[in-house]
């Protein structure tokens, strides 16, 4: 694998980071508020890596469990299988298109990793949404390397939050979303 290096992310990335989302991801209402409170708080991992002078690569971790959906069901079997132990949760993986498929998603994954086990944290929680095949992009990779549970797959996760009723879902084309979700707790 390539070296790739990186550095924090912190509150002065607020402008570029909040941007990106917007840009990228399909519900991006929530990232302001988000970001202003995640990049403020000392215990938000967050690690960017930087090409031209501008993010190309991204990843946040922020401590407790956090899903993009709440679901009580799905939550409270977290809460069983975690118990009394540090859970950060991870955000979505960005790397600018020119630069994917060229290992830097996986870097990134496996340097916040780093950076968790260096504040002593026990699990990292990932939510993973199925792409427009009911496929899971990338996680055969994380499956392979990294010790893990999967917490289960839900189907039609996202199907009821509210969305602007003009736009489908990017990943799945339907309105509404008939996309999946996977939860995984990573080893530290």
């Amino acid at each position: 694998m390539e070296e790739y290096h990186f550095s924090p992310i912190s509150a002065e990335d607020f402008d570029e980071v909040s941007k990106i989302y917007r840009e990228n991801f399909e519900d991006a209402r929530w990232t302001d508020a988000f970001f202003k409170k995640a990049l403020n708080d000392p215990d938000t991992v967050g690690i960017k890596l930087v090409d031209e002078g501008r993010i190309a690569g991204m990843l946040l971790a922020t401590k407790g469990i956090f899903l993009t959906h709440m679901n009580k069901a799905v939550y409270s079997r977290i809460l069983d299988v975690v118990k009394d132990k540090s859970v950060y949760t991870a955000g979505m993986i960005y790397v600018i298109p020119k630069l994917r498929c060229g290992g830097i998603g996986i870097a990134l994954f496996y340097e916040i990793l780093r950076e968790l086990k260096a504040k002593k944290v026990d699990l990292m929680l990932c939510e993973m949404a199925s792409d427009s095949n009911h496929k899971y992009p990338g996680e055969s990779v994380l499956r392979s390397n990294i010790p893990y549970l999967l917490i289960g797959e839900y189907k039609n996760y996202y199907h009821d939050i509210p969305v602007d009723q003009a736009k489908p879902c990017l990943a799945c084309g339907k309105n509404p979303c008939v996309c999946s979700a996977k939860f995984y707790l990573f080893e530290v």
